[in-house]
């Protein structure tokens, strides 16, 4: 890529899709990343060979136009359409696109305070409700109407687009946090499940967990043991939460 003149090149790949347009790599990216800083971080990696597309970009970041939720529509490849969706992030889409409340839980436990150690230091009588909501949306959303009725085909790819996302606040700051869980988790239509698959452990037998808005600390038990990466149950997440109590 040394030799090249990166803005006489036609396409990139572009997050994993091949032969993306210039102009629309150069958007993605600024959509995806947000500033250069972000992009040079995540994608120009030591040993990755791609320092020149990063000091081209950091040359001309502030002339990629900004992109707006509308312009998507008008992309017509549905590959780079998705790039473009994609980029926007979770919480813009379900934001914008009127999703769908599917379910919605809370329940309410002790908050206790920590030591550095992850040790319980005090127990309060200060009462904690997390509040969790399970959205959809339906693959429709990300296609014209005019598409819509042209290719009755579009049918499976329609069902193939939803997507699914779990809401849920940090009880400390009160951000609001909105994370994708994958179809297989969404279809079942249980807010804690969902909330559940989002916690990815790597121990056995942890003792509790510990939430902070999208930020989870699991406290080792004398049992526990490495293994492979598993996503908890509703029945396992409510249980490790109230151990925490």
């Amino acid at each position: 890529m040394n030799n090249l003149d990166l803005a006489k090149i036609e396409n990139f790949t572009c997050e994993g899709v091949r032969v993306v347009p210039h102009k629309k790599a150069l958007e993605i990216w600024k959509l995806t990343y947000k500033t250069i800083e972000d992009f040079k971080e995540s994608v120009v990696t030591p040993g990755s060979g791609l320092e020149p597309l990063g000091d081209y970009l950091e040359k001309c970041w502030k002339d990629i136009p900004e992109v707006e939720i509308s312009d998507c529509f008008k992309e017509e490849n549905l590959e780079i359409r998705r790039l473009y969706f994609n980029g926007f992030g979770m919480e813009t889409l379900f934001r914008i696109l009127e999703p769908k409340l599917l379910d919605k839980k809370s329940f309410t436990y002790v908050q206790s305070s920590w030591n550095d150690s992850m040790e319980k230091i005090v127990k309060c009588d200060f009462k904690q409700t997390d509040k969790y909501e399970l959205y959809q949306i339906e693959g429709s959303k990300f296609f014209t109407e005019d598409e819509l009725e042209k290719n009755k085909s579009y049918s499976y790819t329609i069902d193939k687009e939803t997507v699914y996302a779990v809401r849920c606040w940090c009880t400390t700051t009160g951000r609001e946090y909105w994370i994708y869980v994958p179809s297989r988790i969404g279809e079942k239509k249980n807010a804690l499940e969902a909330i559940a698959w989002t916690v990815q452990l790597n121990i056995t037998d942890p003792k509790y967990i510990i939430r902070q808005g999208d930020v989870i600390i699991a406290k080792k038990s004398e049992k526990s043991k490495q293994c492979n990466p598993y996503h908890l149950t509703a029945e396992q997440y409510t249980k490790l939460l109230f151990e925490a109590s």
